[in-house]
């Protein structure tokens, strides 16, 4: 049926697909950037701000897996520039997440050699601690096996001094405390809807 083959396969071009990921980026990334500079009153507010963060850091953290897959651009430099603009307010280092995910689908499951891999923990109740924990294990595990070259290194240097520098630019206006914390508390809804709810039921 039409119906189907539309909602399956899409009517939109490659072209405006990448518009239409690029737009989602700028919208959501401009949302859960200048949502720290929202003081909600009262829980429920505060629910909505944690939560709504949360959903879109998760959405954003998505349009990266597509530029890591080149599907945000033509050119591997698009992509790159586009993958770091939407990982800005996750918080990770695009970089170390477009190298581990790329190495994740050569190797899915494949002890040392998945990245990922570190969620299939021995025990059930290991698996939230493992998922908060996946960024720094991607660090330590790039450091093991000598993945970064000298280029990598540096693009990792500098994009964590923007990050550094966006944050802090927006703790001087909000205050850092509560930047931090409310940071903190939406990384931590992310990485376990992104980890324990969707990729560890996907990769089973």
């Amino acid at each position: 049926p039409m119906f189907k083959r539309r909602l399956f396969h899409g009517p939109y071009t490659r072209e405006q697909s990448i518009r239409a990921s690029r737009a989602v980026i700028v919208c959501l990334g401009a949302l859960s950037l200048s949502s720290y500079f929202w003081s909600p009153a009262g829980w429920v507010w505060i629910l909505v701000d944690l939560l709504g963060r949360a959903y879109f850091n998760f959405v954003l953290g998505a349009m990266a897996h597509e530029g890591s897959h080149g599907h945000l651009g033509r050119t591997r430099a698009a992509n790159q520039w586009w993958g770091r603009l939407a990982l800005l307010p996750v918080g990770v280092v695009y970089v170390v997440f477009k190298k581990t995910h790329l190495h994740h689908h050569a190797h899915t499951n494949v002890p040392e050699k998945d990245p990922d891999e570190f969620l299939n923990a021995p025990k059930r109740w290991q698996v939230p601690l493992r998922a908060l924990a996946m960024p720094y294990h991607w660090l330590a595990w790039i450091r093991r096996n000598h993945i970064f070259s000298r280029n990598d290194w540096v693009e990792y240097g500098l994009n964590l001094l923007g990050l550094v520098f966006v944050y802090g630019v927006i703790g001087a206006c909000t205050g850092y405390a509560q930047m931090l914390i409310r940071l903190v508390f939406s990384e931590v809804l992310h990485g376990l809807l992104l980890w324990y709810v969707f990729a560890l039921r996907t990769h089973e």
